[in-house]
């Protein structure tokens, strides 16, 4: 009978030792997996320098951002037009993670030397769904 109770434990303390490396593994694995599922891409838009209109976007996740909508509401205060003006809003189809596009130029068309601007951006993206209010000019 002591014999089998030997094999029985010698057993059991291999089982532990193979079993307790594992489960670690796993929780390890599967935490970095959680963490990477729950993780959002959080695209925002940074203007290059105080006094030039062109952007970049920069996505300080590590997620691909898809879909990237930057939309604009700008103002030109001394123009005689009342309202925005007709900026269209831009769609880049993804920004990497931990990465940067551009810079971009989005004023040249309609910008007056001398003129003040107001406004507003908005930048979003599809797998975020939300939109970020950026700031006013």
């Amino acid at each position: 009978m002591t014999w089998h109770s030997d094999s029985f434990g010698a057993w059991a303390s291999l089982i532990t030792i193979i079993s307790l490396p594992l489960l670690f593994i796993s929780l390890i694995l599967g935490y970095c997996q959680i963490r990477d599922i729950l993780t959002l891409p959080d695209p925002s838009l940074v203007f290059v320098h105080p006094s030039s209109v062109a952007y970049k976007i920069v996505n300080k996740s590590s997620k691909v951002a898809e879909g990237v909508l930057v939309s604009f509401g700008i103002f030109d205060l001394d123009s005689p037009q009342k309202g925005p003006l007709p900026i269209q809003s831009v769609e880049y189809d993804y920004v990497n993670g931990n990465s940067e596009k551009g810079p971009f130029s989005w004023f040249t068309n309609f910008a007056t030397a001398g003129h003040r601007y107001f406004g507003i951006v908005y930048i979003g993206c599809k797998s975020k769904n939300s939109f970020e209010h950026i700031g006013s000019m």
